[in-house]
């Protein structure tokens, strides 16, 4: 499993499904989308959130001064955000309200895109046909950028090679690229992996109850 821009070594988590599917008797495929659920739900749980707070804490705040004023910053400078402004073009007031509320429709605008990183592993499961075995938080649903649901920036392939299938993603939404993608879905895969070999060291895979218990996503051999 990789992704274009977040490329990924899944060797191990490979391995571990081959090794699987030996033990469980189910089908490769049942298997394979089975446990990616179960990693792209993590990542939802890895990938960072902003908040309406952070989000405020990102913007300055600028302090109009009219040109002529006695400014406390030389023109426009930067102290613990916040900015001061001296208005050099004589615009009307009702110009420079213009100017200056674009930054709160801005804030607005990322308040609308929360979820949107999270939002974007839940498309990639819907687009594979996976029940994620924990339905995420609603806001990461109703995310949208620019009033769009962003499906256009997420895609998978199915590739087949003998008895095994697997599958490559790609996740190209801009949030989860630059936002710790990578690192969230990295944890999960890693975590997922060490899950199995946890369970096998346990001796989990030795009987069908247990088995089946551990992994309740499988369709196991003799149940």
């Amino acid at each position: 499993m990789s992704k274009r821009e977040l490329t990924i070594d899944t060797t191990n988590f490979n391995s571990a499904i081959r090794e699987m599917t030996r033990l469980t008797g189910g089908k490769f495929e049942d298997i394979v989308k089975s446990e990616v659920g179960s990693v792209l739900s993590q990542t939802i749980t890895n990938t960072p959130k902003a908040t309406k707070k952070s989000i405020e804490k990102s913007f300055v705040k600028w302090i109009r001064l009219r040109h002529g004023a006695p400014a406390k910053r030389p023109q426009s400078s930067l102290s613990k955000g916040t900015a001061y402004l001296v208005m050099k073009h004589r615009y009307p007031d009702d110009v420079w309200n213009f100017i200056m509320s674009s930054a709160d429709e801005q804030k607005k605008e990322l308040a609308r895109r929360i979820g949107t990183a999270k939002k974007s592993w839940l498309l990639l499961a819907q687009r594979m046909g996976i029940t994620l075995p924990k339905t995420p938080p609603a806001y990461v649903a109703k995310a949208l950028v620019k009033g769009k649901s962003l499906t256009d920036q997420v895609s998978h392939t199915r590739e087949v090679s003998g008895s095994k299938v697997g599958f490559t993603i790609d996740n190209f939404t801009r949030s989860a690229v630059r936002g710790g993608g990578r690192a969230a879905l990295l944890k999960a895969i890693n975590g997922r992996t060490g899950y199995f070999h946890r369970n096998l060291r346990s001796g989990a895979f030795k009987k069908v109850a247990t088995m089946a218990k551990k992994y309740p996503g499988f369709k196991i051999r003799g149940l």
